[in-house]
């Protein structure tokens, strides 16, 4: 119930393992703001018994998955080996497992991953497309400055400028299409 509740509202937030972890999670959650995202299995409070290594990683078969979950704060915690291991953190999705499709080589095999994984692979394709579009305006890394400031407010007029850019195609999609 409070994932449908958390999209419909569009407070469902994709994070990359930088940015990823617990304290955050709760803090967001406190808030009605919801995460799904990848985390570093290092990361102070994530639990041992979800973590992998790369050595147990290469042990053992793709979709091989471990799970814990905290439910004072809501919060899911997922291992997951997808050639390298994974390590996940959600308090949008609850425990469910679906199948998803990975490419081995050639062949196209169903591994188990959680459902968050999808969802976070849909939202994150956004965030590359919109990452691609920032380094076509990227007024903040093609100069150098000594003062930090002028750096970060150029990257601020690059994030504008994509969103604007993205708002005129989205209001003028006619106008937009290649003929």
């Amino acid at each position: 119930a409070r994932l449908s509740t958390a999209v419909e509202r569009g407070r469902v937030v994709n994070m990359d393992n930088y940015y990823t972890s617990p304290v955050v999670a709760v803090a967001l959650a406190e808030n009605l703001v919801y995460i799904w995202g990848t985390c570093r299995g290092n990361r102070v409070g994530i639990p041992a018994a979800v973590q992998y290594s790369k050595g147990e990683a290469a042990k053992v078969k793709w979709g091989t998955m471990k799970m814990v979950s905290d439910k004072n704060h809501g919060i899911v915690f997922y291992g997951w080996i997808d050639g390298n291991p994974i390590h996940f953190l959600t308090t949008a999705d609850g425990t469910t497992v679906n199948e998803v499709t990975r490419s081995v080589g050639r062949l196209a095999t169903q591994v188990q991953a959680t459902i968050c994984t999808k969802r976070y692979n849909a939202g994150m394709q956004a965030v590359d497309c919109h990452d691609q579009l920032r380094q076509t305006f990227a007024l903040a890394s093609r100069h150098g400055f000594k003062k930090y400031y002028i750096k970060m407010l150029l990257g601020l007029i690059d994030m504008a400028l994509v969103n604007a850019y993205i708002h005129y195609k989205m209001v003028n999609e006619e106008a937009c299409k290649i003929s």
